[in-house]
């Protein structure tokens, strides 16, 4: 049977992003899913992608000679791309697909949090002009035959923001894929012995709040002298506010800059967390709770936007806005263990409610009703 629907994957690149990590979950859940259909991924190198996805019956690569499927060349040498292939419906994990071509179009919004947030977001250059990406998107929406977005507060922006109707968006959420088991990093091992530590992994943007986290756990130190807080993540010099308010409360070594960590790294600290943090302002989903979840640690979480809607009752909810409330949510679990092991049970329940499988066949439900059999 010729594949007609293509999806693609040139966002898989590393360090992967969270773009990536959508796209290879996506292809993860369809391998996993077995489907009777034949599915184009277009890819920059199949190197980068798992032994599973390579090895799946259903998909048939494609080499793209750029890597990058944001450029403006895209929309030129796309539409050729697509007609030589013949693909009847294309998804980009992304808002970057081909304004122009005759085949049928499906983006992922993820979120809108450069135009939702812009005025924290004082370095970002989607934010600065976010009335250029504003009417690209709206430029992408109407180009699109589906808007697929990960969670009903993302869907509720997309109409408010990108006059989106309601039939034209799917909300399907992300699913949970852990690493294989792997042996971390040795520094990542030194930092899981050095005893108790509250985590967060993600970005440094100022909309994940970090700042008040770092303030919250100044006031956890009053109380629980020996803990640590990791933050993992890439680190990034146009923001710098956990330096500088870990310097001004004299928080020292009890800080740990962990950086980019690598799946196996970031499992380990998952494993071994005492706490995983998330006192986000603003997010369109928040997969990094489910992950800490999925591994058995107990989360504390942002109660705002569409973190409530991801983590449901496996998490202590707290007023990121307010560093005394995150620190008495940490402290609860510091101090209680059968609250910790409850949450740590509920967690894994929520966390298996969001499989990769679940999310492809979601998708491919999708692509079917536009495209017919395949």
């Amino acid at each position: 049977m010729a594949a007609n629907v293509a999806i693609d994957a040139r966002y898989v690149q590393e360090p992967l992003s969270g773009i990536g990590r959508y796209t290879l979950n996506l292809l993860c859940g369809i391998a996993e899913a077995s489907p009777d259909r034949r599915i184009l991924v277009l890819t920059s190198g199949v190197s980068s992608l798992p032994e599973a996805v390579r090895r799946c019956p259903s998909f048939e690569f494609v080499g793209r000679r750029t890597s990058n499927p944001r450029g403006l060349a895209e929309q030129f040498t796309a539409p050729r791309a697509i007609r030589r292939h013949g693909i009847r419906l294309l998804h980009s994990p992304d808002a970057f697909a081909p304004l122009c071509g005759s085949c049928l179009k499906v983006i992922t919004i993820h979120d809108l949090i450069p135009i939702a947030c812009r005025d924290a977001l004082y370095a970002s250059s989607k934010a600065r002009w976010w009335r250029l990406w504003l009417a690209w998107l709206k430029l992408q929406c109407r180009a699109a035959s589906r808007v697929i977005t990960v969670s009903q507060h993302s869907a509720m922006d997309i109409e408010r923001f990108l006059n989106v109707s309601p039939e034209r968006i799917r909300i399907i959420p992300n699913g949970v894929q852990l690493p294989a088991q792997a042996d971390p990093p040795a520094e990542v091992r030194r930092i899981t012995q050095g005893g108790p530590f509250i985590l967060y992994v993600g970005r440094r943007d100022p909309y994940k709040n970090l700042a008040g986290l770092v303030r919250a756990f100044a006031l956890v130190r009053i109380q629980k002298g020996d803990a640590r807080l990791v933050l993992a993540g890439a680190p990034d010099p146009r923001y710098r506010e956990v330096e500088i308010e870990s310097q001004r409360l004299g928080l020292g070594n009890s800080v740990v800059l962990a950086g980019h960590v690598g799946d196996a790294g970031l499992a380990e600290l998952y494993r071994n967390a005492a706490v995983f943090a998330f006192p986000s302002l603003y997010e369109g989903f928040g997969l990094p709770p489910l992950e800490a979840m999925a591994c058995g640690a107990p989360v504390v979480a942002s109660n705002r936007t569409s973190v409530p809607e991801t983590v449901g009752d496996a998490a202590i909810l707290v007023d990121p806005a307010d560093p005394s409330d995150m620190a008495q949510g940490i402290l609860r679990v510091l101090s209680d263990r059968p609250l910790a092991l409850k949450l740590r049970e509920k967690g894994f329940q929520r966390a298996a409610s969001f499989t990769v499988k679940k999310q492809a066949e979601q998708t491919l439900r999708l692509y079917e009703e536009l495209a017919g059999r395949f």
